[in-house]
C-alpha cells in the first residue's frame, strides 16, 4: 500500500478504525471536525479509501457531520462524500467567511 507518513503510520497502527467510531459518536463538535478531516485525508488515498468506502456508518457519520457539523467539518464532509460519489459533485455548502 502506497501512503505519505502519517497516514501510513495510523493505518499500520490499525488507528483508521478508532478514529472511524470517534467520528460516528460525536463526542464533541472539535473530536468530529478532526475526525472528518482525518476521513477526508483517508478517501484521498486509494488503498484506504476502500477499507472504509464500505462501511455504511461512514457515510452516516460524514452526512451527520455535514448536516450538524461546524462549518469546517461540514466543508471536510462534503467533499469526504463527493469522493464516496455520495452527492453530486457540487458545492453546497455557503462559500461565505466563518
Amino acid at each position: 500500500m502506497k501512503t505519505t507518513g502519517w497516514l501510513q503510520a495510523l493505518y499500520q497502527a490499525e488507528a483508521i478504525q478508532p478514529i472511524l467510531a470517534i467520528m460516528q459518536e460525536h463526542r464533541t463538535e472539535q473530536l468530529r471536525a478532526q475526525a472528518v478531516w482525518v476521513v477526508e485525508r483517508v478517501l484521498r488515498n486509494t488503498d484506504l479509501a476502500r477499507t472504509v468506502s464500505g462501511d455504511s456508518n461512514v457515510s452516516t457519520a460524514l452526512v451527520d457531520a455535514f448536516r450538524n457539523g461546524n462549518y469546517d467539518a461540514k466543508q471536510l464532509a462534503e467533499k469526504s462524500l463527493k469522493a464516496l460519489n455520495k452527492i453530486p459533485n457540487i458545492s453546497i455548502v455557503s462559500t461565505t467567511t466563518k
